[in-house]
């Protein structure tokens, strides 16, 4: 019973990395086809609203817990992490819809094509703190990350300078300029994340 209790905190955490991975699936989707958007950005909602539970379940467990398979605050850490990328998923695709843009950009399109290969390395990355055993592996998906978080700057940087230079009115300008922000700063909590597990392992090794 003790250790099935200490590997339910493994189970939420694989679950609110597969929850980002959808809904960066379901984002891209989005600026691809930039079509049906209040249904595409609804299901985008209700996968934020589902992070949010797991992320609630998580300390909720954490609370009834008294022996933890890792540092308490570790799992609150990488819990909060998971779940901001969600979140920021979500603000992206919900500034679509307040600020009523009419057409899609390819640079968005790039920027939440990276981000979905972010999540799926995160995917991969997250089981692998079960056993400490496939430390050398997670460390090795964790630079993966940091890799393409790179590649994520690069994008945003293009992005940006692409949107500042172009002759468009200044009010779309900046409404994209948010998006590119959320978008850049969703990329970077993967990294973040990336390195909360390389410290769990340090520690943990």
């Amino acid at each position: 019973m003790l250790g099935s209790k200490k590997g339910q905190f493994y189970d939420y955490f694989e679950r609110a990395a597969e929850n980002g991975r959808r809904a960066s699936l379901e984002l891209l989707e989005l600026f691809t086809k930039f079509d049906e958007l209040p249904e595409r950005i609804k299901r985008i909602k209700d996968l934020e609203h589902v992070g949010d539970q797991i992320t609630h379940d998580t300390y909720e467990h954490l609370n009834k817990t008294y022996i933890t398979p890792i540092n308490r605050e570790d799992i609150t850490t990488l819990a909060g992490r998971l779940d901001d990328i969600v979140d920021l998923i979500d603000e992206s695709a919900n500034r679509v819809f307040l600020y009523h843009l009419s057409r899609p950009r390819e640079d968005a399109r790039v920027m939440a094509e990276i981000l979905t290969k972010l999540t799926q390395l995160v995917v991969q990355t997250v089981p692998l703190i079960r056993d400490m055993r496939n430390s050398k592996k997670a460390l090795s998906k964790c630079r993966e990350i940091s890799l393409l978080e790179k590649e994520a700057d690069r994008a945003s940087e293009h992005a940006l300078a692409e949107l500042l230079g172009s002759s468009e009115d200044p009010v779309e300008v900046i409404k994209w300029k948010d998006i590119y922000e959320d978008l850049e700063t969703a990329c970077n909590h993967c990294k973040h994340l990336a390195n909360v597990i390389e410290e769990i392992i340090i520690k943990n090794s």
